[in-house]
């Protein structure tokens, strides 16, 4: 079985994988319209040729079709391996490499690394969630305790923002928002409790 330090390298080396191509993504698009790069089968690619020596997993990647014969396994992976393709398109930094380990369908460890700014958010079942930025300590990731939703800080996206979000905002009387990009930079500024 992988340890989180183990899953930790892995996803470090599908971050540097992706980082390869930031400065010339080639972008293609998938038939739903939504854009593909080769940073996003590169860091795939890292990713499921290293987590398959650790064991026999079964695997659920956003870029690879499904096979359910997943489901037959204890241990399921479930990857996105560069969430926020936009944002790495447009060179916002806020793109997010993002891996779970389910056991018999319950999450057990999981990581959302920001390989441009360096920053590891990772959590394991029963020993918490933590926040390692570059070559700085590991903190503790706790939740905002905000209360009051005018002094709340609402986390929005950064390419999907509507009116009708700005609009709910307002109405339900939130205080400010924050722009972000992929849905895993957005998940751990709350974590964080930034947001």
């Amino acid at each position: 079985m992988i340890t989180i330090r183990q899953l930790i390298e892995v996803v470090k080396n599908a971050g540097k994988a992706a980082m390869e191509f930031y400065e010339d993504p080639d972008v293609y698009y998938k038939k739903d319209d939504s854009p593909l790069t080769k940073a996003d089968l590169a860091s795939e690619k890292v990713l499921l040729d290293s987590l398959r020596e650790f064991g026999d997993f079964g695997f659920l990647s956003e870029e690879t079709a499904d096979d359910r014969s997943r489901l037959e396994k204890e241990y399921v992976w479930i990857l996105d391996p560069l969430d926020g393709t936009v944002d790495f398109i447009q060179k916002t930094g806020e793109f997010s490499i993002m891996i779970g380990l389910v056991q018999k369908g319950e999450p057990i460890m999981g990581v959302v690394y920001q390989p441009s700014i360096e920053k590891m958010y990772f959590a394991e079942k029963g020993k918490g969630a933590f926040v390692h930025i570059g070559k700085g300590a590991e903190i503790r990731l706790r939740v905002s305790q905000v209360s009051d939703l005018r002094e709340a800080r609402l986390v929005v996206s950064r390419n999907h923002l509507s009116k009708k979000d700005s609009a709910i905002a307002v109405d339900i009387g939130l205080g400010n928002y924050v722009q972000a990009g992929s849905n895993g930079v957005k998940m751990c500024l709350i974590a964080q409790g930034n947001a």
